[in-house]
């Protein structure tokens, strides 16, 4: 199956944006609402706010329309410079938070003396399953100020499914194959964590000495109903399956064929509005203790 030529990624986190509005924990947002809330009480500053892999904004949105953070010392980083010029021009109204934005790898930018102890809050949305935890949890740890909060979302835990049913070995082969494609060596010689992110995360935060204060799942679901996939989540969907194409096609462990025929029909159940997507992930929210903390 031929690549789609006009796949954006700045447009699939645009698509996703619905997606992720379903997803997210309510108990670990409400838990984020109420100790922002506590904290204010004590604050003589704005809340100093760093999101790493911000993307397009979409957090930010998501942020400021619950009216959660009252009033802010915004920083959107990601290191892709597109990404930032779209958030850039998608933000351009919001006037009640003052936004900085920075092109940079968020660990590399955190490893700077002047990060240390410098956040009151972390926002890492769909972000650390890229990464080996052993070191980027206690990197974002260490960048929060005592008593700042960790506030992970959407951290893929190893469950993804389309229905229906093609071909029960072939789907749970692929499924199995695109799950270990997401192990990746990194630059710096680790591993990400990837399809183990979730189960891994609250063991490893504790290992980083955090309280873990919440955490819950936070599983898509994208299915259409009778006016077909709500906002532009047939776009999302198509991406979705490019990714899965991008990571397995030439696989030496799957047949090109079936793979490609599986690729048509799926696709094709997505302009049908008949697929259904889910994917299991987890939310957590971590404080770095004050010193006197256990």
């Amino acid at each position: 199956m031929a690549p789609d030529p006009d796949r954006s990624f700045a447009r699939y986190l645009e698509a996703k944006r619905t997606v992720d509005d379903r997803a997210l924990n309510v108990r670990v947002w409400d838990r984020l609402r109420s100790e922002i809330v506590v904290s204010g009480e004590e604050r003589t500053s704005p809340l100093k706010v760093l999101e790493i892999g911000g993307g397009v904004g979409t957090m930010v949105e998501r942020l400021r329309y619950s009216a959660m953070l009252g009033e802010c010392d915004y920083t959107l980083l990601d290191n892709d410079s597109e990404l930032i010029d779209a958030a850039q021009i998608r933000l351009t109204r919001s006037h009640d938070m003052k936004i900085h934005y920075v092109v940079a790898d968020a660990f590399e930018y955190l490893s700077d003396p002047g990060q240390h102890g410098a956040w009151d809050l972390i926002v890492a949305n769909a972000v650390l399953d890229l990464t080996d935890l052993g070191t980027s949890v206690p990197t974002l740890m260490n960048g929060l100020e005592p008593g700042g909060l960790l506030y992970s979302s959407i951290n893929y835990d190893g469950l993804t499914t389309f229905a229906p049913v093609i071909d029960e070995w072939l789907d749970t082969h692929i499924e199995r194959l695109y799950n270990r494609s997401m192990h990746k060596r990194r630059p710096d010689g680790t591993e990400s964590v990837g399809s183990k992110c979730g189960r891994e995360l609250i063991p490893a935060l504790r290992e980083a000495g955090a309280q873990v204060l919440e955490a819950g799942s936070s599983d898509w679901v994208v299915f259409a109903d009778h006016n077909g996939y709500h906002a532009d989540e047939e776009y999302f969907l198509r991406h979705i399956l490019g990714f899965v194409e991008d990571e397995l096609v030439g696989h030496p462990e799957l047949d090109r064929e079936s793979f490609a025929s599986w690729l048509t029909t799926r696709q094709f159940q997505v302009r049908t509005g008949e697929l259904v997507y889910i994917a299991h992930q987890i939310d957590a929210l971590a404080r770095r203790p004050q010193p006197q903390e256990n």
